[in-house]
């Protein structure tokens, strides 16, 4: 399976999982100013690449995992007019978009397991969906609960440099996460973009010969692209 950073998987029966996506933000991306470095898969869990190429419900899958009620932290949840056009979510200036922050966390570890960002736009989501957010849902269980026929596009994984202007400060004790993004098609229109990052344990950046951590740019020059996850 090849993946090289800022460009598409080929679908194969080996690598379907990750056919389409990107290691890192580009150009159309909201999150195309993170500080993000190409992923190496090798040096990830199980649990983690489960993780960035989940297309269900997170929580559910995180209470399976470790066995225990995860709690969703609403940290702000706010309606603002778009400064500038979101080609992601296809919107002019000035659209209403609804940005909220949430954090995961174990009900027995209270430890953060995932922060997410998400994107809304509130005239393609269904009242009872929003209601649901309102009430502190995450917005899996919310889609769910308010059986919306929808899917979700991965648009990109990556390894993230924690920044300050992140909003994440010290959630997951170390200034690096695992991050990813994906779009809410309900049912095929771009409804919701959700930035998702999780804790990056011993996960690394993808390296070249001389083991410093490639570049998109430089990685899509040489062969440093190449990730293998662990069979």
């Amino acid at each position: 399976m090849t993946l090289r950073a800022g460009e598409s998987l080929q679908t194969s029966s080996s690598d379907r999982y990750y056919a389409g996506v990107t290691n890192g933000p580009n150009e159309a991306s909201v999150s195309k100013g993170l500080h993000v470095l190409p992923l190496d898969l090798r040096t990830t869990t199980p649990l983690q690449r489960i993780l960035l190429i989940a297309d269900g419900t997170v929580t559910s899958l995180l209470e399976a995992y470790f066995q225990q009620t995860i709690i969703v932290s609403v940290i702000d949840q706010e309606s603002n007019g778009t400064s500038v056009v979101h080609c992601q979510l296809d919107l002019p200036v000035g659209a209403i978009v609804l940005t909220r922050r949430v954090t995961l966390s174990g009900s027995l570890m209270r430890q953060v397991l995932c922060h997410a960002t998400s994107y809304i736009v509130p005239h393609r989501c269904p009242p009872s969906f929003l209601r649901r957010l309102e009430d502190g849902h995450s917005i899996g269980r919310a889609c769910r609960r308010s059986r919306l026929e929808s899917y979700r596009d991965i648009t990109w994984i990556g390894y993230e440099r924690i920044q300050p202007q992140s909003g994440l400060g010290n959630s997951f004790g170390k200034d690096a996460c695992i991050s990813r993004e994906y779009t809410v098609m309900i049912p095929v229109h771009p409804s919701i973009v959700i930035l998702e990052r999780y804790p990056a344990d011993e996960a690394s950046p993808l390296r070249d010969d001389d083991g410093c951590a490639a570049s998109s740019e430089r990685a899509r020059e040489s062969d440093v692209g190449l990730l293998q996850p662990h069979s």
